[in-house]
Protein backbone atom coordinates (compact mmCIF):
# COMPACT_ATOMS: atom_id res chain seq x y z
CA UNK A 1 0.00 0.00 0.00
CA UNK A 2 1.15 3.84 -0.86
CA UNK A 3 1.53 5.74 2.14
CA UNK A 4 -1.49 8.64 1.58
CA UNK A 5 0.70 12.54 1.76
CA UNK A 6 -0.11 12.78 5.48
CA UNK A 7 1.31 9.63 6.50
CA UNK A 8 4.43 10.43 4.20
CA UNK A 9 4.53 13.44 6.14
CA UNK A 10 4.39 12.65 9.28
CA UNK A 11 6.90 10.14 8.44
CA UNK A 12 9.46 13.42 7.18
CA UNK A 13 8.87 15.27 10.18
CA UNK A 14 10.13 11.93 12.53
CA UNK A 15 12.70 12.27 10.13
CA UNK A 16 13.73 15.33 10.63
CA UNK A 17 13.07 14.83 14.91
CA UNK A 18 15.75 12.22 14.57
CA UNK A 19 18.21 14.28 12.99
CA UNK A 20 18.65 17.43 14.78
CA UNK A 21 22.11 17.40 13.43
CA UNK A 22 21.10 18.31 10.16
CA UNK A 23 19.38 20.48 11.20
CA UNK A 24 22.27 21.96 12.86
CA UNK A 25 24.17 21.77 9.85
CA UNK A 26 21.40 23.23 7.64
CA UNK A 27 21.20 26.50 9.86
CA UNK A 28 24.90 27.37 9.61
CA UNK A 29 24.75 27.43 5.64
CA UNK A 30 21.85 29.50 6.05
CA UNK A 31 23.37 32.05 7.97
CA UNK A 32 26.12 31.78 6.10
CA UNK A 33 24.10 32.62 2.97
CA UNK A 34 22.40 35.47 4.85
CA UNK A 35 24.85 36.98 5.80
CA UNK A 36 26.71 37.25 2.12
CA UNK A 37 22.85 38.52 1.36
CA UNK A 38 23.16 41.11 3.90
CA UNK A 39 26.77 41.78 2.40
CA UNK A 40 25.21 42.25 -1.20
CA UNK A 41 22.50 43.88 -0.68
CA UNK A 42 24.48 47.15 1.30
CA UNK A 43 26.67 46.49 -1.38
CA UNK A 44 24.16 46.63 -4.69
CA UNK A 45 22.29 49.75 -2.66
CA UNK A 46 25.64 51.55 -2.21
CA UNK A 47 26.48 51.23 -6.24
CA UNK A 48 22.88 52.48 -6.90
CA UNK A 49 23.65 55.39 -4.69
CA UNK A 50 26.41 56.81 -6.46
CA UNK A 51 25.69 56.05 -10.35
CA UNK A 52 22.82 56.34 -12.95
CA UNK A 53 21.41 53.60 -14.45
CA UNK A 54 23.52 54.40 -17.63
CA UNK A 55 26.68 53.65 -16.06
CA UNK A 56 28.60 50.61 -17.03
CA UNK A 57 30.64 48.21 -14.73
CA UNK A 58 33.86 50.24 -15.04
CA UNK A 59 32.40 53.11 -13.98
CA UNK A 60 30.23 50.77 -11.46
CA UNK A 61 33.58 49.95 -9.77
CA UNK A 62 35.04 53.44 -10.02
CA UNK A 63 32.57 55.40 -8.84
CA UNK A 64 31.68 52.66 -6.11
CA UNK A 65 34.94 51.71 -5.33
CA UNK A 66 35.50 53.21 -1.66
CA UNK A 67 32.15 52.16 -0.61
CA UNK A 68 33.02 48.65 -1.63
CA UNK A 69 36.31 48.43 0.22
CA UNK A 70 34.84 49.67 3.20
CA UNK A 71 31.70 47.03 3.38
CA UNK A 72 34.01 43.94 1.83
CA UNK A 73 36.53 45.20 4.97
CA UNK A 74 33.76 45.60 7.49
CA UNK A 75 32.54 42.41 6.80
CA UNK A 76 36.16 40.53 7.07
CA UNK A 77 36.59 42.24 10.37
CA UNK A 78 33.07 41.16 11.10
CA UNK A 79 33.43 37.21 10.01
CA UNK A 80 36.68 36.13 11.37
CA UNK A 81 36.21 32.72 9.55
CA UNK A 82 36.36 34.79 5.51
CA UNK A 83 39.33 35.68 3.70
CA UNK A 84 38.19 37.12 1.16
CA UNK A 85 34.69 39.50 0.16
CA UNK A 86 33.88 41.74 -2.68
CA UNK A 87 32.47 41.82 -5.66
CA UNK A 88 32.75 40.55 -9.21
CA UNK A 89 31.70 42.67 -12.11
CA UNK A 90 29.99 40.85 -15.60
CA UNK A 91 31.87 41.20 -18.69
CA UNK A 92 28.73 40.99 -20.49
CA UNK A 93 27.57 44.05 -18.33
CA UNK A 94 29.58 46.10 -19.98
CA UNK A 95 29.80 47.59 -23.63
CA UNK A 96 32.96 46.92 -24.60
CA UNK A 97 32.83 43.47 -22.52
CA UNK A 98 35.49 44.69 -19.80
CA UNK A 99 36.11 42.86 -16.56
CA UNK A 100 36.43 44.37 -13.66
CA UNK A 101 36.85 42.95 -9.89
CA UNK A 102 36.71 44.72 -6.92
CA UNK A 103 37.86 42.22 -4.53
CA UNK A 104 39.61 42.69 -0.53
CA UNK A 105 41.67 40.03 1.18
CA UNK A 106 43.36 39.22 4.56
CA UNK A 107 46.90 39.56 4.52
CA UNK A 108 49.65 37.75 6.11
CA UNK A 109 49.76 40.57 8.53
CA UNK A 110 46.25 40.22 9.46
CA UNK A 111 45.07 43.44 7.38
CA UNK A 112 42.85 43.33 4.44
CA UNK A 113 43.91 44.96 1.37
CA UNK A 114 42.74 44.92 -2.70
CA UNK A 115 43.77 42.38 -4.69
CA UNK A 116 44.53 43.29 -8.64
CA UNK A 117 43.35 40.22 -10.91
CA UNK A 118 45.37 40.31 -14.38
CA UNK A 119 42.27 41.45 -16.23
CA UNK A 120 43.76 42.02 -19.78
CA UNK A 121 42.58 39.24 -22.16
CA UNK A 122 46.28 39.51 -24.02
CA UNK A 123 48.36 39.24 -20.82
CA UNK A 124 50.21 36.38 -18.79
CA UNK A 125 48.40 36.70 -16.24
CA UNK A 126 44.65 36.92 -17.66
CA UNK A 127 41.65 35.76 -15.22
CA UNK A 128 38.78 34.58 -17.34
CA UNK A 129 36.62 34.04 -14.33
CA UNK A 130 33.70 34.32 -16.04
CA UNK A 131 34.49 30.42 -16.78
CA UNK A 132 34.97 29.41 -13.30
CA UNK A 133 31.84 27.55 -11.63
CA UNK A 134 31.28 29.99 -9.06
CA UNK A 135 30.41 32.84 -11.60
CA UNK A 136 28.90 30.61 -14.39
CA UNK A 137 26.35 29.40 -11.73
CA UNK A 138 25.17 32.45 -10.06
CA UNK A 139 25.78 35.24 -12.46
CA UNK A 140 22.09 35.44 -14.58
CA UNK A 141 20.37 33.00 -12.47
CA UNK A 142 20.00 34.56 -8.99
CA UNK A 143 20.73 31.50 -7.08
CA UNK A 144 23.12 30.89 -4.13
CA UNK A 145 26.36 28.52 -5.11
CA UNK A 146 28.94 27.21 -3.36
CA UNK A 147 32.22 26.36 -5.00
CA UNK A 148 35.24 23.99 -3.96
CA UNK A 149 37.49 22.85 -2.32
CA UNK A 150 39.66 24.15 -4.68
CA UNK A 151 43.07 25.58 -5.08
CA UNK A 152 43.00 29.99 -4.15
CA UNK A 153 44.12 31.83 -7.06
CA UNK A 154 45.41 33.89 -4.65
CA UNK A 155 47.19 31.50 -2.34
CA UNK A 156 50.07 29.02 -2.94
CA UNK A 157 48.39 25.11 -1.46
CA UNK A 158 45.40 27.15 0.12
CA UNK A 159 42.58 25.11 -0.31
CA UNK A 160 38.89 27.50 -0.20
CA UNK A 161 35.30 27.64 -0.95
CA UNK A 162 33.47 30.50 -2.53
CA UNK A 163 29.86 31.24 -1.65
CA UNK A 164 28.20 33.84 -4.35
CA UNK A 165 24.84 35.29 -4.94
CA UNK A 166 24.20 38.14 -7.91
CA UNK A 167 24.54 41.09 -7.58
CA UNK A 168 21.68 43.61 -9.10
CA UNK A 169 22.20 47.20 -9.99
CA UNK A 170 19.56 49.90 -11.02
CA UNK A 171 17.25 46.12 -12.13
CA UNK A 172 19.84 44.99 -13.86
CA UNK A 173 22.49 41.74 -12.82
CA UNK A 174 25.54 43.38 -13.00
CA UNK A 175 27.78 40.35 -11.71
CA UNK A 176 27.88 38.64 -8.56
CA UNK A 177 28.87 39.42 -4.68
CA UNK A 178 31.06 36.21 -3.22
CA UNK A 179 33.02 35.33 0.19
CA UNK A 180 36.16 33.26 0.31
CA UNK A 181 36.42 30.85 3.14
CA UNK A 182 39.56 28.57 3.69
CA UNK A 183 39.19 25.29 4.05
CA UNK A 184 40.85 25.19 7.26
CA UNK A 185 38.93 27.66 9.34
CA UNK A 186 35.40 26.03 7.07
CA UNK A 187 36.19 22.80 9.16
CA UNK A 188 37.16 24.24 12.28
CA UNK A 189 33.29 25.45 11.96
CA UNK A 190 31.61 22.69 10.09
CA UNK A 191 33.41 19.40 12.40
CA UNK A 192 31.74 20.06 15.81
CA UNK A 193 28.44 19.59 13.98
CA UNK A 194 29.23 16.60 11.43
CA UNK A 195 31.05 15.21 14.87
CA UNK A 196 27.12 15.31 16.58
CA UNK A 197 26.32 12.20 14.26
CA UNK A 198 26.42 8.75 16.15
CA UNK A 199 28.60 7.32 12.50
CA UNK A 200 29.99 8.55 9.63
CA UNK A 201 28.80 12.49 8.29
CA UNK A 202 29.94 14.50 5.24
CA UNK A 203 28.96 17.18 2.77
CA UNK A 204 28.87 16.49 -0.42
CA UNK A 205 28.88 19.11 -3.25
CA UNK A 206 26.88 18.50 -6.67
CA UNK A 207 30.15 17.39 -8.26
CA UNK A 208 30.57 14.52 -5.58
CA UNK A 209 33.04 16.22 -3.57
CA UNK A 210 33.17 16.03 -0.12
CA UNK A 211 33.59 19.17 1.63
CA UNK A 212 33.83 18.34 5.01
CA UNK A 213 33.82 15.03 6.89
CA UNK A 214 33.43 13.53 10.76
CA UNK A 215 35.41 10.98 9.34
CA UNK A 216 39.51 11.17 8.29
CA UNK A 217 39.03 8.01 5.96
CA UNK A 218 36.72 11.03 3.30
CA UNK A 219 39.04 13.91 2.98
CA UNK A 220 37.99 17.11 1.68
CA UNK A 221 38.13 16.91 -2.00
CA UNK A 222 37.54 13.28 -2.40
CA UNK A 223 34.94 12.30 -4.71
CA UNK A 224 32.88 9.96 -4.00
CA UNK A 225 29.09 8.13 -4.08
CA UNK A 226 27.33 8.64 -0.93
CA UNK A 227 25.31 5.45 -2.04
CA UNK A 228 27.99 3.16 -2.75
CA UNK A 229 29.33 4.09 1.14
CA UNK A 230 26.48 2.93 2.80
CA UNK A 231 25.22 6.57 3.51
CA UNK A 232 21.95 7.99 2.89
CA UNK A 233 21.75 11.91 1.42
CA UNK A 234 19.53 14.59 2.86
CA UNK A 235 20.14 17.51 0.41
CA UNK A 236 20.26 21.46 1.76
CA UNK A 237 18.40 23.10 -0.73
CA UNK A 238 16.45 24.45 1.91
CA UNK A 239 19.76 26.86 3.71
CA UNK A 240 20.28 27.96 -0.02
CA UNK A 241 23.38 25.77 -0.34
CA UNK A 242 24.00 23.58 -3.43
CA UNK A 243 25.16 20.71 -0.62
CA UNK A 244 24.11 17.37 0.79
CA UNK A 245 24.68 16.03 4.23
CA UNK A 246 25.59 12.34 3.61
CA UNK A 247 25.26 10.08 6.79
CA UNK A 248 24.59 6.30 8.06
Amino acid sequence: MNPTPESAEATALVSRRRRPEIDAVSRWFTRAFADLDTLNVDLCEHLESVSSPEDDVVALARLGRDGIKKRSKRFLNEHPSADGAGVIFARAADAEGRGVIEWWERDASLGVHRYAFGLNPAGDRFYDYEKIEWFVMTFGSGQHWITGPYIDYLGVDEYVVTLTAQSTVHGRPVGIAGVDIKMSDLERELLPLLQRFPGRATLVTTHGSVLASNTSTLIAGDRIRPAELGLKEHPLRASGASVTVAYE
